[in-house]
């Protein structure tokens, strides 16, 4: 399953918490070489606020994959850092959502990991009436996203950033765009899960 974690509720998965920013880390600045703030080998910036979700694929207390949404009526990647790779203005409208940080574990034995977390991405955003979703990828893993069934819009053109190719992209929420995915990768159920906190009786 995919677990929604919030500012709320964020105290339950201290550990999925933790591994997940260990885990960006080894993808991102160990991997990727990207020259992003770290401690302790956990990679976190400032977009990882109250205001981010974080959408973790986990199991027996392993994770396996993960993605953050921040509405972007909030400082964000795209309108914060890449507002150039916008042909327009970069969005600013709480309807928006960016996704980012979005992989699959090095560790993950399961290769369903990252296609769950992408239509996780798709069941928050219907539930909260969110009416697209925008994100930052490399031009080489394009083909990833389409071939997982996302009908990608470009926000402006291919750009190159420190040696390599970006764009910023749009995807419209829908429930067709969900049942496309869902069919594609035959899952008729929900992936996601939100377990709030319930303070204890007084």
């Amino acid at each position: 399953m995919v677990y929604v974690v919030n500012w709320e509720n964020r105290h339950l998965y201290e550990h999925e918490m933790d591994q997940m920013f260990q885990s960006r880390y080894e993808t991102f600045i160990a991997g990727r070489h990207w020259e992003l703030s770290s401690r302790d080998g956990r990679e976190l910036d400032e977009f990882d606020t109250d205001n981010t979700i974080y959408l973790i694929d986990s199991k027996d207390g392993i994770v396996n994959s993960s993605a953050r949404l921040i509405s972007t009526e909030h400082p964000t990647i795209i309108n914060k850092i890449f507002p150039h790779l916008c042909s327009e203005e970069p969005p600013c409208d709480p309807l928006i959502w960016e996704s980012s940080r979005g992989h699959l574990s090095s560790q993950s034995q399961d290769p369903f990991a990252w296609v769950r977390v992408m239509l996780a991405q798709l069941e928050f955003s219907l539930l909260l009436g969110v009416e697209q979703v925008v994100f930052v990828v490399d031009t080489f893993l394009l083909p990833k996203w389409i071939n997982a069934g996302w009908n990608l819009k470009p926000l402006g053109p291919p750009t190159e950033v420190n040696g390599e190719s970006y764009i910023a992209c749009s995807i419209k929420v829908s429930s067709a765009a969900l049942r496309l995915m869902r069919d594609r990768y035959q899952l008729k159920r929900p992936v996601l899960t939100y377990i709030a906190d319930i303070p204890d009786a007084a």
